[in-house]
């Protein structure tokens, strides 16, 4: 799920090369930044814009780990939340657990997990 958060900027001659600095400084962490004019009359008064910071919590827990331990068979994020639940009503939870190389338990916990997080991921 994407969260984001927004700030108000001066929107000054060197902002989209400020912003292009910080993007290259965020960029392994999974959050995006994104520099939005509005149509509020008050920040066009005061030549303001938001600079708005965006970021997917599962992608950034992913990213914070330590990579330590056994590695997974079936890499994290591949699979559309959606499309795994149209292979388990296709063909059965069972099946579609095999055919990802998942034990039924995991397939059945990883399923609760992207459901509950309201992740776009499984």
């Amino acid at each position: 799920m994407k969260d984001y958060v927004s700030f108000p900027v001066y929107d000054g001659n060197e902002i989209n090369e400020n912003i292009e600095k910080l993007q290259n400084l965020l960029e392994q962490t999974g959050i995006e930044i994104h520099y939005v004019k509005t149509n509020d009359s008050l920040f066009e008064k005061l030549n303001l814009g938001l600079l708005q910071f965006s970021w997917d919590d599962d992608v950034l827990q992913k990213k914070m780990k330590r990579n330590a331990g056994r590695k997974s068979k079936l890499s994290n994020y591949t699979y559309i939340l959606e499309d795994v639940q149209n292979k388990v009503k296709e063909q059965g939870a069972d099946a579609t657990a095999k055919e990802l190389g998942l034990s039924r338990s995991r397939f059945y916990g990883r399923l609760k997990k992207a459901k509950e997080s309201g992740s776009y991921y499984f």
